[in-house]
């Protein structure tokens, strides 16, 4: 076995146990998820908007028992039939918003199931945006309410050092819920320039099940607190009219470390559309889609730059937006997509 393979296992392992937070994940396609990441969007598009993504990080990835065993001075720790287990990270989300008029701005719900080795993750999250028309500009001011439910499979462990302070006395199957809130901010310029911040489980909410079965710790699950902020500014070239491009950056950080983002998205047009993404010092992505009237079809790969032989990450992602009747003034849009 490969000892950066083992490596990458214990680190996994050793985060997981930890479990004081974790780092919220993150899309190639980041642009399609903003009402996952801030509720100020929600309503923002004029319709009934249902968007998914199923994101397939390191795809095929896992950890050889045996070899794992074969490393350790003892194998006794081995268990379970299979002889391999899938610690590949995998993300899903689903969200319905929707503009609301009587409530001055938007609403919108959504759900997300986020999976790394033995942690499953899943929260339900109910947003509520206020919408101000500046003219020719809009900005969005929300909240959400998130219930998060965390569970962590110890029994799945196999340390290398059975002695392992780290995990003594963890409950088997450990799981805890909790509430905690979300905030946002979004302006834009319809067909121009958006720039929008968030941050997601502010109140930090700490679980009230202890994760361990000794009385000398007081480990417990605690909501990751998250910072947004994202932006993108669409032009066309009079050379190629029929082209238009959405140059976009996404950073997210929970103080601890930072993820940058940005990336480029052609659209031919207004039906096909492909692109690049650069996630720094780990991927470059490469996204490509459908529109075919109001439904948005996508799919990206990712290649790890990371200088680990992992394999690759798949996202497919689906969108539709049933258009509503709008009482705003008419607007002039430059780009094809408002056309």
């Amino acid at each position: 076995m490969r000892s950066w393979r083992l490596l990458l296992f214990v680190f996994c392992a050793m985060v997981a146990s930890q479990l004081s937070a974790q780092q919220a994940p993150m899309f190639t396609d980041f642009t399609r998820a903003y009402t996952v990441i801030n509720p100020s969007f929600s309503g923002m598009n004029q319709g009934i908007n249902v968007m998914g993504i199923n994101r397939m990080q390191w795809a095929g990835f896992g950890i050889d028992k045996e070899e794992i065993a074969n490393s350790s001075t003892t194998s006794s720790s081995m268990s379970g039939d299979q002889s391999s287990m899938s610690v590949a990270p995998e993300t899903f989300f689903l969200s319905v918003d929707m503009p609301v008029k009587f409530l001055h701005g938007g609403v919108g719900l959504s759900l997300m199931e986020d999976n790394i080795g033995f942690e499953e993750n899943t929260s339900v999250t109910l947003n509520y945006a206020y919408h101000i028309d500046l003219g020719l500009s809009d900005l969005g001011m929300g909240l959400g309410l998130n219930i998060l439910n965390r569970t962590v499979d110890f029994t799945k462990f196999n340390p290398i050092d059975l002695g392992d302070p780290v995990l003594e006395g963890l409950a088997a199957d450990a799981s805890d819920m909790f509430l905690d809130m979300n905030f946002g901010v979004f302006w834009q310029i319809p067909g121009e320039v958006y720039l929008g911040f968030s941050a997601t489980n502010i109140l930090e909410t700490e679980g009230s099940n202890l994760l361990s079965e000794s009385a000398t710790t007081s480990a417990s699950f605690i909501g990751d607190r998250t910072f947004y902020l994202f932006g993108g500014y669409e032009f066309q070239l009079n050379s190629i009219p029929q082209y238009s491009f959405l140059p976009s950056f996404c950073i997210m950080s929970d103080i601890a470390s930072t993820q940058i983002e940005a990336g480029i998205r052609a659209t031919y047009n207004n039906v096909f559309w492909f692109g690049v993404n650069y996630r720094h010092e780990e991927s470059v992505g490469f996204l490509a889609g459908l529109n075919i009237k109001d439904i948005q079809i996508g799919y990206s790969y990712d290649l790890n730059t990371m200088g680990l032989a992992v394999p690759g990450s798949h996202e497919i992602s689906f969108r539709y937006c049933f258009k509503l009747n709008s009482d705003k003034a008419a607007r002039e849009y430059k780009s094809v997509r408002y056309l």
